[in-house]
C-alpha cells in the first residue's frame, strides 16, 4: 500500500471518504472498507467509521439478528468504489483517534480509496443512530 506522510493524510479527512484498512473490529483481520462519517472529522480527535463486508450468505445471516434499520445495504451503482453489493453493519462501527489511523496511513497499513456520496453517509449515521448496542457516546459524536 502507498505511504503518505503524517500531513498528506491530515489532508485527505472528510466526511464520506472510504479508507481501505484492517481493524481489530473486522473478524475476517482482512482490510475492508471503511466509510468516515464525522460531521466535521478534522476538529475531532475520535473517527467513526462503518465497514463494509461483500454481501455472501453468511453476512446476510448474521446480519439478520440486527435491526432491519441498522444493516445498509449498496450496490456498486449507489457507490463506485464496491466491487460487489455489500453490507454495512452499523451496530460495530469502528472508533479510532486521529493518531492511530495516521500511524496506519504512515507506515502503508491504511488507503484512501474513494468518498461515498452524502447520500450513502445519511444512511449510514441514521443506522448507527438506530442502533440499541452503541454507546451513546459514539452516537454523541456523530450529532
Amino acid at each position: 500500500m502507498a505511504r503518505v506522510t503524517a500531513r498528506e493524510f491530515q489532508e485527505t479527512i472528510e466526511t464520506g471518504v472510504v479508507y481501505y484498512f484492517s481493524d481489530p473490529n473486522i473478524r475476517s483481520g482482512e482490510p475492508h472498507y471503511c466509510i468516515l462519517l464525522n460531521d466535521s472529522p478534522r476538529e475531532e480527535a475520535f473517527l467513526i467509521f462503518v465497514p463494509a463486508t461483500t454481501l455472501d450468505i453468511w453476512s446476510a445471516i448474521s446480519a439478520e439478528k440486527y435491526p432491519r434499520e441498522t444493516i445498509v445495504d449498496l450496490a456498486p451503482e449507489e457507490c463506485p468504489f464496491l466491487h460487489h453489493p455489500s453490507l454495512f453493519n452499523c451496530n460495530l462501527p469502528i472508533v479510532r483517534h486521529i493518531d492511530v489511523l495516521t500511524a496506519k496511513a504512515v507506515s502503508g497499513a491504511l488507503k484512501v480509496k474513494a468518498k461515498a456520496p452524502m447520500t450513502v453517509v445519511e444512511r449510514l449515521r441514521a443506522g448507527v443512530l438506530a442502533s440499541r448496542l452503541v454507546s451513546g457516546k459514539v452516537k454523541k459524536l456523530l450529532r
